[in-house]
């Protein structure tokens, strides 16, 4: 129920008469805004419209709760909005009593017809030393009550959104934690270097490719859209030497008469490197009967590099393949392998090439 508290009201209504009273009390009760129904209105915005003030209602309404201040303002000051309304609403249903009451006609409140006794006499003066308003504790819209914990209601609101929001916070959480622990781990699996569209450049398309010991990218492999070679990038097998310290040239060359060669080249971590095979007929012909003839394999650190990988430059009498090797980390050393094996014997211009295996082994090194 909802009490008045203004003294003037409180006065007012001690010079009613009893039938006056319960006439006052019956169209108030119906009147009044409830604490409760407010609250559940500003949930959903429409506090304002519930206190019959349409205006404040529609700038609430386009200035977006006032960007959340206002709604969270009039969290605890709903309490004396409706305290004020009720006092408004105490003053109408007073006046509206108190002038019917004087007529002796028929008061209609809300639609319910009570017939108004005549005017009793007024009621005697009350002596200056008594309490000019202690008849009113009789009647419960005056009994006092613990208005003053009002702050209740906005705190127990905030509680309750702290302990929904947290609580489903805290439950996100501890599934998602609960689902991570649940997943099998499995163990590092060295893979095969892998290429990706995933272009860098106007020229190549990169791809970050891990150690055989899955501890990471230390290089990267870069599958060039032209020959590199044309736009001046070094290749590796033009930068070694022998590790007999011969000539570095003859690390990019087949010999038949040495069909291992080991070779070494120091490189930087920031240079971009060229690797792959060529091979290079004196005529068409020539280059068809090797191919016939002859297989190419590509291993980095013992992982083999699918000729997938690798641009490829196929003119009639030359085949070219070519792979960028970028991204070094200091330090790492990494064995490269070009290995060409010939199921027959080949003559292809002056020299010919007995059937077998030949590899170009080449150490690198990053500094």
């Amino acid at each position: 129920m909802t009490v008045i508290s203004d003294p003037l009201i409180q006065k007012a209504y001690s010079q009613l008469s009893t039938e006056d009273r319960m006439i006052f009390e019956n169209a108030y009760k119906r009147k009044a805004r409830k604490i409760g129904v407010a609250y559940l209105c500003w949930f959903f915005g429409l506090h304002y419209a519930y206190l019959g003030q349409w205006g404040t209602q529609f700038i609430y309404w386009f200035t977006f709760s006032g960007f959340l201040i206002w709604a969270l303002i009039d969290l605890f000051r709903l309490p004396t909005l409706v305290a004020n309304r009720n006092k408004d609403i105490a003053l109408e249903v007073l006046q509206h009593v108190k002038l019917h009451a004087e007529s002796g006609t028929t008061v209609v409140m809300t639609g319910v017809p009570v017939v108004a006794p005549t005017p009793e006499p007024s009621p005697p003066e009350v002596s200056s030393t008594s309490d000019p308003v202690s008849p009113l504790l009789t009647s419960p819209l005056f009994t006092p009550q613990a208005t003053q914990n009002n702050w209740l209601i906005p705190a127990g609101i905030i509680a309750a959104l702290v302990v929904l929001f947290g609580g489903g916070w805290l439950g996100v959480h501890a599934f998602s934690a609960r689902a991570h622990a649940s997943e099998p781990v499995s163990p590092p699996v060295a893979s095969t270097p892998t290429l990706t569209a995933s272009a860098v450049s106007p020229a190549v398309s990169t791809a970050s490719v891990p150690t055989p010991e899955a501890t990471g990218p230390s290089f990267r492999l870069v599958k060039p859209l032209s020959d590199p070679v044309r736009s001046g990038m070094p290749r590796l097998y033009d930068l070694a030497t022998t590790m007999d310290g011969s000539d570095g040239k003859g690390c990019a060359l087949i010999d038949p008469g040495n069909p291992v060669k080991r070779c070494r080249v120091s490189v930087s971590t920031t240079g971009q490197y060229t690797w792959g095979s060529a091979w290079c007929s004196a005529n068409a012909a020539g280059l068809a009967n090797f191919l016939n003839h002859a297989t190419f394999r590509y291993e980095i650190d013992g992982q083999p590099i699918n000729k997938e990988q690798f641009w490829e430059g196929h003119t009639s009498t030359c085949l070219k393949r070519r792979l960028v090797v970028q991204d070094f980390q200091p330090g790492q050393t990494h064995e490269f392998r070009l290995i060409t094996e010939l199921d027959r014997s080949i003559q292809d211009g002056g020299s010919r090439y007995p059937a077998g295996r030949y590899e170009l082994q080449l150490t690198v090194k990053a500094h």
